[in-house]
């Protein structure tokens, strides 16, 4: 058995981390699928579809982005 350390993350970590998550989740959303797609650009839109019906918005609305 190894040993494992526990990782604490600070509030100020913790908001920068749903940040970026609500950030990369409007890239993923306002990305356009292409009309007519190739093979490689099918697979990627399906795993962003399943990305969004599988992973929720964690705590969206409570995380403000702070300028």
């Amino acid at each position: 058995m190894h040993d494992e350390k526990k990782m604490r993350l600070t509030g100020a970590q913790l908001r920068e981390i749903l940040l970026q998550n609500r950030k990369m989740r409007e890239l993923l959303a306002d990305w356009p699928a292409r009309k007519i797609m190739m093979g490689y650009e099918k697979d990627w839109d399906e795993k962003r579809r399943r990305f969004f019906d599988d992973h929720p918005p964690v705590l969206d609305d409570q995380v403000q982005e702070e300028s």
